[in-house]
């Protein structure tokens, strides 16, 4: 079930740390493609017969390449289905016009661009797309590029046979398209395996984690005791007698027992993790719990995953050095069936979030908070998320 899971998810979503260390290839192999499709267009222009769908074809696959530099931005992250069809639909659009644009010359232009640059598009977002996508998204356009060398007029004014020319422009395409494809699978299926183990591991563990903390629980409880309870029945019995004032100091030290359980049974996770940043500052002057408002305790319904993102984040916040805390708070609201939160920070001296590093905290919590909305308006750092009930 959990490699099933793996193959509709793309590997940046199952390892969004991992996703994010590729894009500086993705950035490098986009300017590679577009100096290739130019060097390539511009050594075969003898064979160009209508220029103005050359220059398209160029045009097609430098969008194709903004728009892979835009959607594998981690703070775009995940990368959306629609912009991986859209970046490969740009990319066969530019293989036909780069083919139409010689369809009625004598011969195809010397290293014919189109499909190595569709194979090589096809490469970079499986990355960022499931295998199975890329497979399609390959196998569509081998199609294309079999059209084009079965019709294309050069074919047969050439005497090549139809089968090479099929074979030298399917194959680098298929080669990086099909190359992608399984990478994309293999890891995909081992990173699947690999939290199954962890997940079973955590199961495992779980019991011996849990009684550990009812144990830390009663010791607490007995600490209470020990220094309020006992002291004062101690006196009682030594005295003899009870007193007016022993009734009064007795209501007292119930209902301080009973404020502090309270005050414990109404703590998150999350107040926890911010109460022990603060407790961490050296200076003293980091908020504590007290800027987290989650009046329904929401911030429980959290899986692993979103709690560890998130106390990530933190941790790298509190411990930024342009990390103002008066501007920082955490709200958790309810709304129908999704718990939405918000947060703030403010960060002076950050001048551009992306090159921060924040950037790599806030890719993984777009792909753990699907919905993650991001502003910076210096010095203001804005995040909104949701999440659903346990």
């Amino acid at each position: 079930m959990a490699e099933a899971r793996a193959i509709r998810k793309s590997y940046q979503q199952l390892d969004p740390v991992g996703g994010y260390s590729a894009r500086p290839i993705t950035i490098i192999l986009c300017f590679a493609i577009l100096a290739y499709a130019g060097w390539q267009a511009y050594i075969g222009w003898w064979a160009v017969i209508d220029p103005a769908l050359e220059i398209g074809a160029l045009v097609a696959i430098a969008l194709a390449m903004v728009g892979v530099f835009r959607w594998s931005s981690a703070l775009r992250a995940p990368f959306p289905r629609h912009g991986f069809v859209v970046v490969v639909g740009l990319a066969i659009t530019a293989m036909f016009l780069d083919a139409f644009a010689t369809w009625h010359g004598a011969d195809l232009p010397p290293g014919f661009w189109g499909p190595p640059m569709v194979g090589l598009t096809i490469l970079q977002c499986a990355t960022y797309r499931p295998a199975r996508e890329v497979w399609i998204a390959t196998t569509v356009g081998a199609l294309g590029a079999a059209v084009v060398a079965l019709l294309h007029p050069a074919t047969a004014a050439s005497g090549t046979p139809g089968l090479v020319t099929f074979v030298t422009l399917t194959v680098p395409l298929m080669a990086f398209g099909f190359g992608g494809a399984a990478n994309a699978s293999s890891l995909g299926r081992a990173l699947a395996r690999t939290y199954s183990s962890e997940a079973q591991n955590s199961r495992m563990a779980s019991r011996a984690v849990q009684e550990r903390i009812r144990q830390s629980v009663q010791h607490d409880r007995v600490s209470i005791l020990n220094r309020t309870v006992v002291p004062f029945y101690t006196e009682i019995l030594v005295r003899g007698s009870v007193t007016q004032a022993d009734r009064v100091q007795a209501a007292q030290v119930a209902a301080s027992i009973r404020s502090v359980m309270v005050a414990e049974a109404e703590r998150t996770w999350l107040d926890t993790v911010v109460d022990e940043l603060a407790g961490a500052g050296q200076d003293g002057a980091l908020p504590g719990s007290e800027v987290v408002q989650d009046d329904d305790l929401l911030a429980g319904h959290m899986d692993t995953e979103q709690r560890i993102v998130l106390r990530a984040l933190l941790v790298s916040l509190f411990e930024d050095h342009g990390f103002d805390p008066d501007g920082f708070g955490i709200v958790i609201t309810r709304t129908g069936d999704r718990c939405e939160a918000g947060l703030t920070a403010k960060l002076d001296g950050a001048d551009s979030i992306p090159r921060s590093s924040f950037a790599a905290y806030l890719a993984v919590m777009r792909i753990v908070f699907g919905d993650l909305q991001l502003t910076f308006q210096a010095p203001t750092l804005t995040l909104r998320f949701s999440y659903g009930h346990k």
